[in-house]
């Protein structure tokens, strides 16, 4: 199995749904994350590999990877005052 394949996040969202661990955890969590990891040729990652996932109340309802779902994306500055919490993106929403 290919780290960010297709296959490589679903066998993920099998995983974090079946881990009563990340349920308790996760509960009442609902968002998407996009995961965008860089090429790091002298590590032996020659693209970019871009994968992504929904979650609604702990479970993983939907996975992606940039081939099968093309994710667009936006740079822009922080706005003044805010802040960011690994994990807890509504934190930051207002």
């Amino acid at each position: 199995m290919r780290f960010g394949s297709l296959e490589y996040v679903k066998a993920m969202q099998e995983v974090l749904n079946g881990d009563p661990g990340h349920r308790r955890l996760a509960k009442g969590e609902t968002d998407s994350y996009l995961l965008v990891l860089d090429p790091e040729p002298g590590k032996g990652v020659h693209e970019r590999i871009i994968v992504g996932y929904s979650m609604v109340d702990a479970e993983v309802t939907e996975v992606w990877t940039a081939s099968a779902r093309r994710p667009s994306s936006c740079r822009a500055p922080a706005a003044s005052g805010s802040t960011s919490s690994p994990g807890r993106s509504d934190r930051w929403r207002r």
